[in-house]
């Protein structure tokens, strides 16, 4: 048996919210446990082992999912220092896209110190949202290390952000930027992004993908919960993702991971395009750290593969998590799918604080 681990980035932040940042400083210590207590093995050789009925015992795979800047600069020297292979699965945006992905938007228009109004208005998928913000500027504004796990009540900011979360995750790309730009006026700041929440260029692209350490796989061109789409809307993004990435890298792209990946964000017909648009498996996502619903068997569905997702933790604790759970038995091994489901406010399936709507809206 088997797991494939789930990473986002690895980088030091002021703030993280949905806890997709793992730092550097831990990614070394994890992937020193990894080494120690599993063999850490490319992707494409445990699907090898799930197609021929023999998974590599305590091997483990690692993943990045989206196509952040820091899987260059950050992750790829520590897993050059551990020869560690890994896959990033890349949201093809393309290099001309400035603006943030919608959650790290949404973060830095919300959640800092300067004042915002206190009246807001938001046109959302057809409906006026109106808000009375009277606390918003509460003192203190802003909390480093408040995430939507936390479970004491959310400040008005942090309510926010989670109600608004809840209402942007199923959207379409057109009518998110559409809401995010009106927020961005309403808050006096820039549509375009900051640095320390880029995606790769095409040069850095190519860089990453050229020492053979690291595999490029596709994450749809504008990360959409894909069971929210038509069938053509969804071959365009599996279709044009794959075709994006090969056109930058000049090989074949022959993996896949959903874009949130939890039990509900794709289905059925999700899955036959994928096999349809020559993607040899794909990956979903348990929702949770690393237990027995992650992991791969040969039972597993090679276009529905599941994956445990790796927090801000020691390499010990990482390393106690895995042996626990590589000594157990999978929960489901027939089903070999996601069963988590993502839940307001967070993008891959935890367990969020309880959401409340800041005020009444209409």
């Amino acid at each position: 048996m088997a797991v494939v681990l789930l990473y986002h980035r690895v980088a030091e932040l002021a703030a993280d919210p949905q806890l997709l940042a793992v730092t550097p400083q831990r990614f070394d210590e994890q992937l020193h446990a990894l080494r120690r207590i599993a063999r850490v093995v490319p992707l494409g050789e445990l699907v090898r082992g799930v197609r021929e009925g023999i998974v590599p015992d305590r091997a483990v795979a690692i993943t990045f999912d989206d196509g952040y800047a820091d899987n260059l600069t950050h992750a790829a020297p520590l897993l050059q220092k551990h020869d560690a292979p890994a896959t990033v699965f890349v949201t093809a945006r393309g290099e001309r896209v400035r603006h943030e992905f919608w959650w790290d938007d949404l973060e830095r228009l919300l959640l800092h110190d300067a004042p915002l109004p206190t009246e807001l208005s938001l046109h959302v998928d057809g409906h006026e949202h109106a808000w009375s913000l009277p606390d918003i500027n509460q003192l203190p504004r802003f909390d480093s290390a408040w995430n939507v796990l936390c479970d004491r009540p959310p400040r008005p900011r942090k309510a926010l952000y989670l109600f608004l979360s809840k209402l942007l995750r199923p959207l379409c790309e057109v009518r998110r930027r559409a809401v995010l730009q009106s927020l961005a006026t309403w808050a006096n700041l820039p549509v375009d992004g900051r640095p320390s929440h880029a995606t790769l260029t095409d040069a850095q692209l190519l860089q990453l993908s050229s020492d053979g350490l690291v595999e490029i796989g596709a994450h749809t061109v504008t990360h959409p919960v894909l069971a929210n789409l038509s069938r053509d809307e969804q071959r365009f993004e599996l279709e044009e993702s794959r075709r994006r990435l090969e056109a930058v890298i000049g090989r074949p792209v022959t993996s896949l991971a959903y874009p949130f990946g939890c039990r509900m964000d794709f289905n059925d017909v999700t899955v036959d395009l994928a096999r349809e648009a020559g993607y040899e498996f794909a990956c979903a996502n348990s929702g949770r750290e690393p237990s027995s619903h992650s992991l791969l068997t040969t039972a597993s569905n090679l276009h529905r593969l599941p994956r445990a997702i790796v927090r801000n933790v020691g390499g010990d604790e990482l390393a106690r998590q895995l042996a626990h759970v590589l000594e157990q038995s999978p929960a489901d091994p027939a089903r070999g799918n996601a069963r988590a489901e993502a839940r307001p406010g967070t993008l891959h399936g935890a367990k969020p604080a309880r959401i409340e709507s800041p005020c009444a809206a209409s």
